[in-house]
């Protein structure tokens, strides 16, 4: 099977002989705990824990500017860690994820066989090299719907409207209780006629496939309201590809 089979069915995907990425179900989410007080109870804990190890450096980009450092030239890998570190994001952070996998253990090396390149091992000897902490955390981003922000400017005059803009949004968002992200989809679904899975059902679907079928609600509504707008006269479908547009099957699968 690919990452995305194994996704939509809720498989352990083996990353290596040392890690493994679990897909937790809704349930397990919402019942979230972790020992560090960083990460409240519940959801929002969770999802705070998961913006930090799926975090680019594009998303600190207002920090690092404070700090004198263009988020450009950061180590995406090396950020990971500091991370990691900063937070304490244990594995009673990352368990429903990670399991037993302790990200806080790790620490920095050079690697003499390969170039003086940076890894990260910890005292078990298990090693975690650039390419395999894209490839974890594109695993991890994929099961929660997560594009990774890349965001790059064309020249500083952009970047710094960019950046004054952020700081004055950050401010406002101080002053905002964190609101929950599942809640809101589950109440959605499962009052949408066209999902067959009621609210207990659906606290055992795994993350992956609550997300997949809130895409596939959401194409099964567009394609409605275009057939609607087409039957009766609102929608000129001259320069439209019928076949394309009226297709009920995603082409993200």
């Amino acid at each position: 099977m690919g990452i995305k089979q194994e996704l939509f069915f809720g498989n352990d995907i083996h990353v290596n002989d040392h890690i493994t990425i679990s897909q937790p179900k809704v349930g397990q989410i919402l019942d979230y705990h972790a020992d560090n007080k960083e990460f409240q109870d519940g959801e929002l804990g969770y999802y705070k824990m998961l913006s930090l190890i799926t975090a680019t450096p594009a998303d600190y980009d207002v920090q690092l500017d404070d700090a004198g450092v263009r988020y450009e030239d950061v180590d995406p890998f090396e950020f990971f860690f500091g991370l990691v570190k900063m937070f304490h994001v244990d594995a009673t952070a990352t368990g429903l994820i990670f399991g037993d996998l302790d990200l806080t253990k790790f620490d920095r090396f050079r690697d003499p066989e390969h170039n003086d390149a940076v890894i990260y091992m910890n005292p078990d000897g298990v090693r975690i090299d650039k390419a395999l902490y894209m490839h974890t955390t594109s695993i991890v981003r994929a099961m929660h719907n997560i594009t990774p922000n890349t965001t790059k400017w064309e020249n500083d005059a952009s970047r710094q409207i960019h950046l004054d803009y952020e700081r004055k949004r950050s401010k406002r968002k101080q002053h905002k209780n964190d609101k929950p992200i599942l809640l809101p989809i589950i109440s959605a679904l499962v009052n949408d006629p066209g999902f067959k899975y009621n609210r207990e059902e659906t606290l055992n679907l795994n993350i992956y496939f609550l997300y997949d079928c809130l895409k596939q609600r959401m194409k099964y509504q567009q394609v409605d309201h275009l057939m609607t707008g087409v039957y009766v006269g609102l929608i000129d479908t001259k320069k439209m590809n019928l076949a394309e547009e009226l297709n009920m099957i995603r082409d993200d699968m």
